[in-house]
């Protein structure tokens, strides 16, 4: 009778145990009883960088000063070779071909050099107004399409966990390739026992299209990443790559790869939509994935986008 009791009184004293545990990590911000991803992501973009642990570097003697005056006009000649080739010749009057003469002291003869520049391709390029307006892609003649391109995109995405993100997506195109694109992701994280949490992360590129043909088209370019919170606001630099198929009416496939500075840390942004179009509307879905830090937020997402 008596082990019975001790076994009841034990067992009562671990539940009361386990229950004010429970209690408290509801009650404490501690993360510890609760890891708080986008605190995680705070705590990566503004923990302090670590010293340098590298010996400062001696000051070197420049031992190779003393050299002889003809390496002096070899290098004022291969100089002005080099200058020649990229800028041109003073005297030449003929854009597509730069002509350069020396004279040899050696042989007492006259070299002359020719390079000859191919004709530089037209890059201007038209738009449709939205994908296989004329049943071809989007690049089209800019003598029959129109000189810019805009787009505006909105998505839901989620890791069906705790994380949930509202985004959105402004991008520019212009006839002569260059363009900037803009996006704007607000990230909301559920807690337990406690209020959601939030924060904002931003990008703002120039870009500039590599690739401009009827069904493909493939940009690059850099700019500035951003995040902002009641806590403060961090700013540090991007570089950014996105491609768009046109494969067949109505299919449109984007993708896009971001990389830079968050702070402290490094951030990539990998995005991938397939959708279907409907003259300026498109209804897409497809997959995205962050890393911050050591911090990863992945998921599917589902969205519209406009073009006009």
């Amino acid at each position: 009778m008596d082990g019975n009791r001790s076994f009841n009184l034990g067992k009562s004293h671990f539940f009361l145990l386990a229950f004010t545990i429970a209690a408290l990590c509801i009650e404490s911000d501690n993360d510890s009883c609760h890891a708080q991803i986008l605190d995680g992501i705070r705590l990566s973009s503004r923990s302090p960088s670590p010293p340098s642990s590298d010996p400062p570097k001696s000051p070197k003697r420049d031992r190779d000063r003393h050299h002889h005056y003809d390496d002096d006009k070899d290098s004022n000649l291969i100089g002005s070779i080099i200058g020649a080739v990229l800028f041109g010749s003073d005297d030449s009057s003929s854009n597509s071909s730069v002509s350069m003469e020396f004279h040899d002291s050696d042989h007492q003869s006259d070299i002359d050099y020719e390079i000859y520049a191919e004709p530089t391709p037209d890059s201007i390029a038209g738009f449709n107004q939205f994908p296989y307006e004329d049943g071809n892609g989007i690049i089209i003649d800019s003598k029959i399409g129109q000189p810019s391109q805009r787009k505006f995109a909105f998505w839901y995405g989620t890791d069906f966990d705790d994380i949930d993100t509202w985004n959105t997506q402004i991008r520019f195109d212009n006839s002569d390739s260059i363009g900037f694109d803009f996006q704007w992701a607000h990230l909301r994280e559920k807690l337990v026992g406690l209020p959601s949490d939030s924060l904002n992360l931003m990008d703002f590129n120039v870009t500039t299209m590599w690739i401009k043909r009827e069904n493909v088209v493939v940009r690059a370019g850099g700019g500035i990443n951003l995040l902002s919170d009641n806590f403060g606001t961090e700013v540090d630099y991007n570089l950014t790559m996105s491609a768009e198929l046109f494969p067949v009416k109505p299919l449109v496939m984007s993708f896009e790869i971001d990389h830079g500075e968050l702070g402290s840390t490094h951030q990539t942004h990998l995005l991938s939509t397939v959708g279907l179009n409907l003259r300026q509307a498109e209804f897409m879905t497809g997959y995205e994935f962050r890393k911050i830090g050591r911090t990863e937020l992945k998921g599917p997402i589902l969205g519209m986008r406009i073009w006009w």
